[in-house]
């Protein structure tokens, strides 16, 4: 497989595992970002049902900070980028910045999804930001990417962790520095009757009145560790942003799959083409893994995260004594994902 700077890239499928000695064979960790809470459980269960033979059982949910952005805080970890925030800043070079909606309640301001802004949409509301925003870079790529340099510093969880929750308990007055204080309250008041709102909320589109930020500035970038895990290519931007970021040599594979993520974000409900996608690629990498090989599949939602675990095939003993343990059927095992 070539990719678009024409470097020969493995398929998904193939991780230079054929050659290897079974000791050698790398574990595989799958992260279903977002799932649980959202996909429902049939769909992820038709496809670990096709893979019954593996003998799924639950295992250890990961422990977590509180608050945390569950998918960034174990990709992080695996890619040895640290936490969260150190993930968002690979991703954005600074604030990775997510286009949201601060929805003003009695006493409180709940962050709610939005869908992304059309390109057009993303140049007017950057140009207008820019006008009044002073030692503050704010950029948006290809990707739809939105990322903020700036000196002062926030410890935010990231996007999937802060949705739904109240924005003054994320950013406590006496916690949040004075400039980060002036760079919310500009967005504001420059995009709260801003014409791409209007126009949005005409057509029932919930408006664009504020940015999530979640990194680190430059000065406080933490280098990044030796990573556990290298990256499978996926068609997601995260991952083939960060394919490079752990290199050859880890002990593991990690998966991810952040379709439903970018469906969260956008406040979308129904299944995607791109989450069809995703269900179709997890059950060709499962149909390529080998028997010899551990699999863990993790579903992360904005509240936590579930594991199942399929270990890699004993021998001797130990396969007696895994024909004697009581194994975990389908339904215990999606109740256990997705309670």
């Amino acid at each position: 497989m070539i990719d678009k700077r024409g470097v020969a890239r493995r398929s998904p499928l193939h991780w230079g595992i054929e050659s290897r000695p079974m000791s050698d064979v790398p574990a595989l960790e799958i992260l279903l970002d977002g799932w649980r809470g959202w996909m429902p459980p049939a769909e992820l269960g038709a496809v670990l049902a096709a893979h019954a033979g593996r003998s799924w059982q639950i295992a250890d949910s990961p422990k977590l900070p509180a608050g945390a952005d569950p998918a960034y805080t174990l990709a992080g970890d695996a890619l040895g980028l640290g936490d969260q925030r150190g993930l968002a800043c690979a991703l954005a070079g600074g604030y990775e910045a997510t286009p949201c909606h601060w929805m003003a309640g009695r006493d409180h301001v709940l962050l709610q999804p939005a869908l992304q802004p059309t390109p057009r949409e993303t140049a007017a509301l950057l140009a207008s930001a820019r006008e009044v925003l002073e030692g503050v870079e704010l950029h948006c790529d290809d990707h739809a990417c939105w990322a903020v340099r700036a000196d002062f510093d926030l410890a935010t969880p990231g996007p999937l962790g802060a949705l739904g929750r109240n924005v003054g308990a994320l950013l406590p007055m006496a916690q949040t520095p004075v400039a980060a204080k002036q760079f919310f309250n500009l967005l504001q008041m420059v995009w709260h009757d801003h014409p791409v709102n209007e126009a949005r909320a005409q057509a029932g589109i919930a408006p664009i009145n504020a940015l999530w930020l979640c990194g680190q500035p430059k000065a406080l970038a933490i280098g990044p560790t030796r990573p556990r895990a290298a990256l499978i290519p996926t068609p997601g931007w995260r991952s083939r942003r960060l394919i490079d970021a752990a290199a050859s040599g880890a002990d593991q594979r990690l998966l991810w799959l952040e379709s439903v993520r970018e469906a969260l974000l956008q406040g979308q409900t129904e299944i995607t083409a791109a989450a069809r996608a995703d269900l179709q690629l997890l059950g060709r990498v499962l149909a390529a893994v080998p028997g010899h090989q551990a699999v863990t599949v993790t579903v992360t939602g904005p509240d936590g995260a579930r594991c199942v675990h399929s270990a890699a095939q004993p021998t001797g003993f130990g396969r007696l004594l895994t024909r004697l343990r009581r194994r975990s059927g389908a339904t215990m095992l999606l109740q256990h994902l997705f309670e």
